[in-house]
């Protein structure tokens, strides 16, 4: 059944961050031994899109008026303190059992979308997006789809009820979300990172990214997430309500000036890569009714 605008908006803006609870205890554990860097806190909490976004809205909501939007998560963990993040820490809801299973592979793509986005920086023509960090561009991959994720907490129903649509009809989930719900995950991401202050460009890239074409701001990295989306689904992470490879939009590898080799060779890169992925839990893991048992491989297609 759809729901108001209103009502969704105000179940989406009082979502407190969640995470896996061993996540959690990792990064407590980190942030008080006086021996770990923090960057070392850095390059972990960038494993975990949730997380991620939630360091960057405090980062942002303490900066002073006039201060450039701090988009890296290296920078935020630097502004706020090492004894503010762990404050953060504590805010955390610990993903239930119920949802592990599904959001494991939601993070799992995740991971695998912001490496991709790097990889492919390097091989689009540079310019085109020489403004923005190789970090923010992971975080671009990496928070993109956030909407999803909270749509399985928050709208379970229609949730449901949309993932049944894609396995019955020719849609997409986002599109079945939005005849289910009345927003699409793109539409729920847009919310969140508006409330939480983010940088413009993640909220770009999470309302447009499956639809590049209708992104008037910051086309060119919208653009390479929806090509590392994809990539990243075809080489095997996938979600339950979207089993399928979806198409690429027409003329997104011309926009970037990427060829069909290169989109080879960043596969192959990506695959290199994977150990990298294996540091975070939920990466390459498979979950379990027991959550310190986030390991095990996921499945790839070759």
């Amino acid at each position: 059944m759809k729901l108001p605008l209103t009502t969704i908006a105000s179940t989406v803006l009082t979502q407190p961050p969640l995470s896996f609870a061993s996540t959690v205890r990792k990064l407590d554990r980190m942030v008080i031994d006086p021996a770990c860097s923090p960057a070392l806190v850095a390059s972990i909490l960038a494993t975990d899109p949730m997380l991620s976004a939630l360091v960057l809205s405090r980062a942002n909501a303490a900066a002073p008026a006039g201060h450039p939007q701090i988009s890296q998560i290296s920078s935020a963990v630097i502004y706020l303190g090492t004894s503010m993040i762990q404050g953060l820490l504590s805010e955390i809801l610990p993903i239930t059992a119920h949802h592990r299973e599904v959001l494991a592979a939601h993070w799992a793509r995740a991971n695998a979308t912001g490496t991709m986005c790097q990889i492919l920086a390097r091989m689009c023509l540079r310019e085109r997006l020489e403004h923005i960090s190789l970090e923010t561009i992971h975080l671009c991959g990496l928070l993109h789809d956030i909407g999803t994720m909270i749509a399985y907490v928050r709208f379970p129903d229609q949730t449901a009820a949309a993932a049944q649509l894609v396995a019955n009809h020719d849609v997409t989930f986002a599109l079945a979300l939005r005849r289910c719900l009345g927003l699409g995950p793109g539409g729920i991401g847009a919310l969140l990172t508006r409330s939480w202050s983010l940088p413009t460009i993640f909220t770009d890239v999470l309302r447009h990214h499956q639809r590049p074409q209708r992104c008037e701001r910051h086309h060119d990295i919208v653009t390479l997430v929806h090509i590392s989306r994809v990539l990243a689904s075809a080489c095997g992470f996938t979600t339950p309500e979207a089993p399928y490879v979806e198409p690429l939009e027409d003329d997104c590898l011309d926009r970037l000036s990427l060829r069909s080799q290169d989109l080879e060779s960043a596969v192959r890169e990506l695959f290199e890569d994977l150990d990298e992925l294996d540091m975070y839990e939920g990466a390459l893991g498979r979950a379990s009714h027991d959550e310190a048992a986030l390991t095990g491989g996921h499945p790839i297609i070759r």
